[in-house]
């Protein structure tokens, strides 16, 4: 069954609002994945992917709230969790 962004209950005003995924197209399975996987690979056969809400400043991945972490630099900036974990793992090890 198809999503549809459309139907009762679902606020497309929300910032945390998913969207159809674009590799199964909002089915749940794709002819883009290999022959013996049966769910899409991208959103786990749901069909709803996160909308991207920002760009992390860092390293210009896609953000998606309130999955972010906040920069040991200054506390103030979101950046992705990948940068989060990075900027953590030099901070602890004495890294730059």
């Amino acid at each position: 069954m198809k999503f549809d962004a459309n139907q009762p209950g679902v606020n497309m005003n929300s910032e945390y609002w998913h969207k159809e995924c674009d590799h199964c197209n909002g089915y749940g399975s794709s002819l883009k994945d290999a022959w013996d996987v049966n769910v899409c690979t991208v959103c786990g056969g749901s069909g709803l992917v996160a909308k991207p809400t920002a760009e992390c400043p860092t390293c210009g991945n896609d953000m998606v709230k309130p999955f972010v972490a906040l920069s040991r630099k200054d506390n103030t900036t979101e950046i992705c969790p990948p940068c989060g974990t990075a900027e953590a793992l030099a901070y602890v090890t004495g890294g730059a």
